[in-house]
């Protein structure tokens, strides 16, 4: 649907190319097989189905994200993107289908430690294994003081 608007063209000429970012778990990642799938996978063909389209699924870098929906290279972008005010104000966004939390995984026996900032601010040296995802990241360094890494 790049350069024009679906209502504006024939429905028989409808292309859908939906983007996905690398590593996105669960949203878009490759199994063991090699094969693309995740949740937003699955809603891409399903939308594709729908609308009667044939679907492309191309992999994009996070940074090229806004300027692929706005220079109309791209139809849509999926793969769990965060909703913040830095992209809101660059792209038109839907309204969330998910909502995801920060949380951490600890073993049973030192969930006391992790159960409010003020007990994981009290540890002196913390391991943390974070999912590259920058959103995560930066929330995690916000919500953590650097001497705690």
């Amino acid at each position: 649907m790049t350069g024009q608007v679906p209502s504006e063209r024939d429905p028989r000429s409808w292309h859908s190319s939906s983007r996905y970012l690398q590593d996105a778990l669960p949203f878009a990642f490759e199994n063991r097989a090699g094969k693309l799938v995740g949740f937003d996978v699955e809603m891409a063909y399903r939308l594709a189905r729908d609308m009667n389209v044939a679907l492309e699924l191309v992999l994009i870098d996070r940074a090229q994200a806004a300027a692929m929906v706005n220079e109309g290279n791209v139809d849509l972008i999926m793969s769990g993107m965060a909703l913040t005010l830095e992209r809101v104000q660059g792209i038109n966004m839907s309204a969330p289908y998910l909502n995801e939390t920060v949380a951490f995984v600890v073993k049973d026996y030192r969930r006391e430690e992790f159960s409010s900032r003020e007990s994981v601010k009290k540890q002196s040296r913390l391991k943390l294994g974070i999912i590259n995802v920058p959103y995560y990241v930066e929330k995690i360094r916000q919500y953590l003081p650097k001497r705690n890494w």
